[in-house]
């Protein structure tokens, strides 16, 4: 964009080193690795291509297999095990609660569905969503002493 604070990688990955902590706590390996990869754009754009004509091919076979409309993942993972490949595909997915572990973090329950199927998508898991009954009000307060504490006199 005209207006953007930075206008290449490059200029990301130097904005993040002034401060790790907040703007990239996991690190930038995939950031730096790519100002440093010698793919030419046209290359790129075709490795882009070939990958979503795979990846589409492969869960339109998988949905095409199972006569289904949406795909439901319920494991500790939600759908993570898909994530890798529905979403650089452009397929539309989401995540409701389906409980909660031990530590209060929610597990999820996910959804996948064909591209522009978000209407079906969202019908489906409204009905699971009130089945489970899961989702839990956020304690809002709670979250902003916890950012006051972690914060402290950043703010």
């Amino acid at each position: 964009a005209v207006n953007a604070p930075v206008k290449s990688l490059e200029e990301v990955i130097a904005f993040n080193k002034e401060d790790m902590q907040n703007r990239a706590p996991y690190g930038q390996d995939h950031l730096t690795a790519s100002q440093e990869t010698d793919v030419s754009k046209d290359d790129s754009a075709k490795q882009v291509e070939a990958y979503v004509k795979g990846i589409s091919g492969s869960l339109n076979a998988l949905f095409d297999k199972y006569n289904v409309d949406v795909i439901i993942a319920n494991d500790q993972s939600g759908i993570a095990p898909l994530a890798q490949s529905y979403a650089p595909a452009g397929w539309p997915a989401m995540v409701i609660p389906a409980g909660y572990a031990e530590d209060g973090q929610p597990t999820p329950f996910g959804f996948v569905a064909r591209p522009y199927q978000e209407a079906k998508m969202l019908g489906v898991a409204f009905v699971v969503d009130q089945l489970l009954s899961a989702r839990k009000a956020p304690n809002l307060d709670a979250t902003i002493q916890m950012l006051d504490e972690k914060l402290g006199d950043k703010k």
